[in-house]
């Protein structure tokens, strides 16, 4: 990882816009992180060890391999100043709600918490965002614990929303992906295939 010293000088790219439109669901999202980000880490620590609603990050955290926790989160905005930003739309707090990639391309998703707006900052593949981001977790509850080439460890987040004393989210009408999702009785591969009914 480089030092703050050497990162200064190298070239970071600013936090790019999603080309879709602004959901229901990423206001939703932005929502929760917003409150997230307000409450900090004083939170009871069964609440830090909830999944944010994310749908990108590659990397499982502590000895369950859970989702992106809100604890582990936290942490990252608070040593990496990469991991957040200024929205170009509306001037709001840009914040990292993921990480990971692919061989040589990857970096940060996130989203503005004040317009909801998806954005994506580039870093590095895969392989570079686990060396940047293993030593942040290190000694944390939410240490990395595993990744995934070519998928995600998806949340919804319900539970951390309701624990923020926020309702449960719209509809994302642009969840048609495959993902995977790991819980209690461990990951698992989940695409989601329309139907049509016979006549």
């Amino acid at each position: 990882m480089p030092s703050p010293s050497q990162e200064s000088a190298m070239h970071i790219e600013p936090w790019k816009k999603g080309e879709l439109a602004i959901s229901d669901h990423d206001v939703w999202c932005a929502q929760v992180i917003r409150t997230l980000r307000q409450a900090g880490p004083s939170l009871p620590p069964e609440v830090l060890n909830m999944s944010i609603p994310q749908k990108h990050c590659c990397f499982a955290f502590g000895p369950n391999k859970i989702s992106l926790p809100a604890g582990a989160v936290l942490r990252l905005w608070s040593v990496d100043p990469v991991s957040t930003g200024i929205c170009p739309d509306c001037g709001g707090e840009v914040l990292a709600t993921a990480f990971g990639g692919l061989l040589n391309l990857g970096g940060y998703p996130g989203l503005c918490i004040q317009c909801g707006r998806p954005m994506f900052r580039w870093v590095g593949g895969l392989a570079t965002m686990a060396i940047r981001t293993r030593p942040y977790f290190e000694g944390t509850p939410w240490y990395s614990n595993g990744c995934v080439f070519g998928g995600a460890y998806a949340s919804d987040g319900v539970e951390l929303a309701a624990a923020l004393g926020l309702p449960a989210p719209p509809k994302d009408d642009r969840d048609d992906g495959p993902r995977i999702e790991v819980g209690d009785g461990g990951m698992r591969l989940v695409q989601e295939v329309e139907v049509e009914d016979e006549k």
